[in-house]
């Protein structure tokens, strides 16, 4: 477990570093205060995982999509990692991007589907 999104999750941010080289040198001046940030921003920018298939247990409904148990649906994770509702400037890679309140990042999944192999991600 974990190998996967390991691999992708260390070659996105070293593609971002390389694509915004301002927001590298800023990270490169202050790498051990800057280096959470910077994990958490590149796994929100451009995450490992673009989404995950969930099977419906109950009767749901997702916008005006109505989901019977058994059916499948594609969660888009890298939608909602772009949610201007939830991220001030979602379109941007800031590596020192505020994180105290705002939520985890979703590439590792939520409650019991949640991966094993994020600590080492």
């Amino acid at each position: 477990a974990g190998i996967g999104t390991t691999i992708g999750a260390i070659g996105n941010t070293a593609y971002l570093l390389d694509r915004y080289p301002e927001q590298k040198a800023r990270f490169l001046s202050d790498p051990e205060g800057l280096a959470r940030s910077l994990a958490a921003e590149s796994l929100r920018f451009e995450s490992p995982i673009s989404g995950l298939w969930r099977t419906c247990s109950r009767p749901t409904r997702i916008g005006d999509l109505d989901v019977e148990p058994g059916e499948k649906a594609f969660a888009v994770i890298s939608a909602a990692n772009h949610d201007p509702q939830v991220f001030d400037r979602p379109d941007e890679f800031l590596v020192e991007r505020d994180w105290a309140n705002l939520p985890m990042n979703l590439p590792f999944g939520q409650g019991i589907h949640f991966c094993v192999g994020m600590n080492l991600s």
